[in-house]
Order: structure tokens, then C-alpha cells, then sequence
């Protein structure tokens, strides 16, 4: 009996099908996975919402102290120190999948030191402290969530933080408004103080170079347009890298304030 084989022209034909499904199907995996990853780091931050929520209960609704300029800061001042006993393995939840090296690792200082070896800092996280950095931070913090500045709670007679009123500050969760209130974001750096008139960064991937622009630290590309954020009612929704101006982020803040034009052009192409 005759046995029938593929011919060359039909083996080739399947390969070239194949061939196209694998360059049909990738790009698809490739989405899928960005968006798992996407989810766990909403994940992460629904878990730091909940650290938030303890200490507030503990603490008479109110925030930590946070960091003022010229103030004696204790590393539980700040939301890395302060939030370690409700989750004293934060290592699980510090990083988002997308930010898997910080400053440190890819060389340099953290990114606070201005950044120069990095070109691209959207998908790098922060750290690692080493003991020297003002406010103080236990060694080896790291991370690539930062908090809104705004929300701490100073001592009522610290009535400036470097030339920004801490009148502006939201100091607890239980406020009007809070659905729109910034506080947790992925960032490139644990906290910040952003203003109306920050401007965007220049280009895609800009790391912060200092204590100004502070809109730099969470204007970061690391989910396709949006960043994740955690809001001080604690719901986590993502946001449009354009939709950062439209935050409450302190309780004088004007989000209607940037204009359509003030925006570079690789901007232009996400959502708001």
C-alpha cells in the first residue's frame, strides 16, 4: 500500500501558518501578562490601604507625623516605618511586578541623588537606603510605591514644610472628598509634594532630580498610560498619567489649573 506524506510546499505552508499564529498570539500573552501584573500591583496596594487603615484606627483617625524640613524625624514618622508592624513583611507587597531593580542595583545613588545613570526610570523602584539619607529610613527600604506628602500629620505648631503650608495637609482619612485624594501611588520615590504648576516631564521615562517638580516622582509609564492608586478612602483605581493634575493632592490644590497644552507630546497620546 501507498503511504502519503506531507510534500515540501505543504510542510512549508504549516510552518508559515504557525509561524503567523505564534506572531498573532504573542503580542496578545504579552497584554495578558502586563495586565496580571497590573492586577497584583492593585493587589499590593489594597494591602497597604488596609496598613493605613489600622494605624489611623490606632491612632485617633489620624495619619503619622510624616517629614518637615528642619523637624527631628523618627523612622516611624514616615509610612515605611510606621506601617511595619501591621505588615511586618512588606517585602511581599514593596514592589510593583512591573519595577523589579531599584536605583541602587542599576548603580549610583537612589534616585534622589539625581539620577544620572538612570535614562529610563519607570519601571525601577527606589532604594536601597543605606543609613545616610535624611529623614532617617531603616537600611535596606526599598520600594516603588510612593505616598502623598499631603496626607501626614505634623505637629500643630510646624506651620511650613519648606516654603508649603501644612495647613494644606489632609492629616486623616475621614475628609470630604476622599475618593479623589492621592494616597499611594506607583512612583520612583517614597513620598512627594506635588503642585498644580509642576510641570509634566519633558520625555517618557524622566527620573526626578530633586525637591522640585515633584509630579516627575509619580508621572511614570508603568501600566500602558495609567499608574495604580491607592485614594484616602482606600479603593485603588488606575489613572491616567494626564488624570495626575486632576487629584486632590493637598486641601488647596486647583485641578483644573493644567491645561490641555501644557502637556509634551508623549503625553498627549494616553488618556487623561
Amino acid at each position: 500500500m501507498k503511504r502519503r506524506a506531507f510534500t515540501l510546499i505543504e510542510l512549508l505552508v504549516v510552518i508559515a501558518i504557525i509561524a503567523l499564529l505564534m506572531s498573532i498570539s504573542l503580542p496578545v500573552v504579552s497584554y495578558v501578562k502586563k495586565q496580571a501584573k497590573a492586577v497584583i500591583c492593585q493587589m499590593h496596594l489594597k494591602q497597604w490601604g488596609a496598613c493605613f487603615s489600622m494605624y489611623a484606627d490606632d491612632n485617633h483617625g489620624q495619619f503619622m507625623r510624616g517629614w518637615w524640613v528642619g523637624g527631628a524625624v523618627q523612622n516611624n514618622d514616615v509610612w515605611m516605618g510606621a506601617l511595619r508592624p501591621y505588615f511586618p513583611n512588606q517585602g511581599k507587597i514593596r514592589l510593583c511586578p512591573m519595577a523589579t531593580k531599584t536605583g541602587t542595583e542599576i548603580g549610583g545613588k537612589p534616585f534622589g541623588g539625581g539620577g544620572g545613570v538612570v535614562t529610563k526610570a519607570t519601571f525601577y523602584a527606589w532604594g536601597v537606603f543605606d543609613g545616610s539619607w535624611d529623614p532617617p529610613a531603616t537600611p535596606g527600604d526599598y520600594g516603588s510605591y510612593g505616598g502623598n506628602g499631603y496626607i501626614y500629620s505634623p505637629p500643630l505648631d510646624v506651620q511650613d514644610n519648606g516654603g508649603i503650608p501644612t495647613a494644606w495637609n489632609w492629616r486623616r482619612a475621614d475628609v470630604r472628598g476622599a475618593a479623589a485624594i492621592p494616597l499611594m501611588l506607583d512612583a520612583q520615590w517614597w513620598d512627594g509634594w506635588p503642585l498644580e504648576d509642576d510641570p509634566a516631564p519633558e520625555y517618557e521615562g524622566k527620573p526626578w532630580g530633586g525637591h522640585v517638580d515633584m509630579m516627575d516622582r509619580f508621572c511614570i509609564d508603568r501600566h500602558n498610560g495609567f499608574v495604580n492608586c491607592l485614594f484616602l478612602d482606600y479603593s485603588v483605581k488606575k489613572v491616567g498619567l494626564r488624570g495626575l493634575w486632576k487629584l486632590k493632592w493637598h486641601r488647596k490644590y486647583d485641578v483644573n489649573a493644567k491645561g490641555e497644552l501644557d502637556f509634551p507630546d508623549w503625553l498627549l497620546k494616553f488618556s487623561d
